[in-house]
């Protein structure tokens, strides 16, 4: 399985609801700047039986047997043209009427949504995931199944982007303004830095500011210091390694932030998120298991579910 280049390939799973709209508006504007780095976007509907509850309450068992897949394919059939082919035109026309030149195509597939969407972006090497978030708590979508939060853990490759609640603006100068990254040193926070630096080249003199964070966890200072190792001047190479990425990129300097806090990540992370109206935060995924997650607390697992209006983007490590 090869590794795509970020931001060439985007999926787009929509459903017809209020939530998906967002991602589509997101997508389009997305799509907009990237220009012709972008090389297409796939609309995604998943089906997952529904349709066929109310055709099947009443046919009796046998019947059903008789006329068997035939039956089945009818009515897929049907269902699709009647509600996901509507569904499918709008969401390209919106996408076009925001900006967006990429080709469009469009995809229907079956089955449990969260591991269709994950077989498929991986299988066919998307780059990029965008999916609109419901507002369900950490513990219900453990619980309930969130598509979103399954997904975080089904996908290897593809960026996720999570839309956030905040309603946004198609005719502003860029998508995302104000860019937080939170970086540790480790390899999918790395990958996280890169993808800034391919959104901050297609949006140009629109970026105002890119936030590097880095959070001295005061849990562990001590034993840190008992191995020897100064925090600060380890924070600083962590965040110069990310500032010279940047400006790689050709991020201009001015607009870098390198950032140092002591304290707990997540509240450091929520507290500056919310002082400097952040439009994006940019996370490293490390793999860990939805239990895992649930029960220690990730820190990218934990800001997703907390910060709500931002769109948040998981970037696996892999994706390096």
């Amino acid at each position: 399985m090869s590794v795509p280049t970020p931001l060439s390939k985007i999926l787009l799973p929509i459903d017809g609801s209020e939530h998906c709209k967002r991602a589509v508006v997101f997508t389009g504007c997305l799509a907009a700047g990237l220009g012709d780095r972008l090389q297409g976007i796939t609309l995604l509907h998943v089906l997952a039986g529904g349709y066929l509850s109310e055709h099947l309450a009443n046919i009796d068992a046998r019947a059903a047997n008789i006329l068997g897949s035939d039956l089945i394919k009818r009515l897929r059939e049907q269902h699709v043209q009647a509600s996901v082919t509507p569904m499918f035109q709008a969401a390209s026309q919106e996408l076009a009427q925001l900006g967006s030149k990429a080709p469009i195509a469009t995809r229907v597939a079956e089955g449990v949504p969260a591991r269709e969407i994950a077989r498929i972006a991986d299988d066919e090497d998307f780059s990029t995931i965008v999916i609109c978030r419901r507002g369900l708590s950490e513990a219900r979508e453990f619980f309930l199944g969130s598509v979103t939060s399954s997904l975080l853990h089904r996908a290897q490759h593809p960026t996720i982007y999570v839309v956030g609640t905040r309603l946004l603006d198609p005719n502003a100068a860029c998508l995302l303004p104000r860019i937080l990254v939170m970086v540790d040193g480790s390899t999918s926070a790395l990958a996280a830095v890169r993808e800034v630096g391919a959104l901050a080249a297609a949006y140009g003199q629109g970026l105002e500011k890119i936030i590097l964070l880095h959070v001295i966890n005061l849990a562990t200072v001590g034993a840190k210091e008992e191995a020897g190792r100064n925090t600060a001047e380890e924070a600083a190479a962590i965040l110069d390694e990310a500032d010279a990425i940047l400006e790689e990129a050709g991020v201009p300097k001015e607009k870098i932030q390198p950032t140092a806090l002591y304290g707990d990540p997540v509240e450091a992370a929520l507290d500056l998120i919310d002082r400097e109206n952040i439009t994006l935060v940019m996370l490293g995924r490390r793999g860990r298991s939805a239990i895992e997650d649930l029960i220690i607390g990730g820190v990218s697992n934990t800001i997703l579910h907390r910060c709500q209006e931002p769109t948040i983007g998981v970037v696996c490590a892999n994706g390096t």
